[in-house]
């Protein structure tokens, strides 16, 4: 990861940055994650009664810990705890998506990366993530003013959504 103070970046992208003084920035786009599956899979309708959690077949992106679950509620309220368990582990998130489409398993991805194969019925939607949304920054340095290119930049991508579930950059 760069360091956009040291290393003298304009602007840098983050998704869910931690807080450091030194940046300012605006987000300008948040999403949910969504648990989808290969609509041949089977959503489990508890957690197991002795672990806590039911094990699941999975595409993982690489950078997932070993050690994860997902917590999402079922139609029914109850909430339902899931043990990933990864026969394969990529480093996109479209090959992630792609991967679940030909019959993967199970995957957390974001919303705006699946909503339409969830509409045509190509992906079965388990649930939504229990837990905070995704959210992507725009950061720069706290210690200039925004470039032209910078403004010139952000206003490019909020025209570019199509879902216009950015925020406007303050």
């Amino acid at each position: 990861m760069v360091d956009p103070i040291e290393d003298d970046y304009d602007l840098v992208i983050r998704v869910n940055p931690p807080p450091d003084d030194r940046l300012v920035g605006h987000r300008f786009l948040h999403d949910r994650r969504l648990i989808v599956a290969h609509t041949d899979v089977p959503m489990p309708q508890s957690s197991d009664e002795k672990k806590g959690t039911h094990p699941i077949r999975s595409v993982l992106l690489s950078a997932t810990p070993a050690d994860v679950t997902w917590r999402f509620r079922s139609d029914s309220g109850t909430e339902i705890v899931l043990q990933p368990e990864p026969v394969l582990r990529l480093s996109s998130l479209l090959m992630v998506r792609d991967a679940v489409l030909a019959g993967g398993g199970v995957e957390l991805l974001p919303e705006l990366l699946v909503a339409g194969d969830v509409e045509a019925g190509r992906l079965a939607l388990w649930g939504p993530l229990v837990g905070p949304p995704v959210e992507l920054w725009a950061l720069q340095s706290s210690r200039r003013l925004v470039a032209a290119k910078v403004r010139a930049f952000l206003d490019v991508v909020h025209k570019a959504s199509p879902e216009k579930r950015f925020v406007q950059p303050g």
